[in-house]
């Protein structure tokens, strides 16, 4: 099955900003609820979460500007977001028109 990747933004907004899937098929276009839910229960296992997010952390480790704000050698002392604004400014990005 080849991922689009607009399905997978969807099913990590969907989950990760708690929208959900059967509302983030609505509110999305031309995303079929059939193939997000496959793609959300293929390929957002633990596992595979665990994964993407430890590559994640990889890369943001090595950073210059993230090491600047280290308080010791293992802890990485960072702003808090909150999820429901950045949730609201990615969804307002991914809606805009694109040429």
């Amino acid at each position: 099955m080849k991922l689009e990747q607009q399905t997978i933004f969807a099913g990590i907004l969907g989950n990760g900003c708690n929208i959900g899937i059967n509302r983030m098929v609505h509110i999305s276009t031309g995303i079929s609820k059939g193939v997000l839910t496959n793609t959300v229960n293929w390929c957002f296992s633990l596992p595979n979460v665990q994964s993407a997010n430890n590559k994640i952390l990889s890369v943001l480790n090595k950073l210059v500007l993230a090491n600047s704000f280290r308080t010791d050698q293992n802890k990485l002392v960072t702003g808090q977001i909150k999820l429901p604004n950045l949730c609201h400014f990615i969804l307002r990005i991914c809606s805009l028109p694109f040429s």
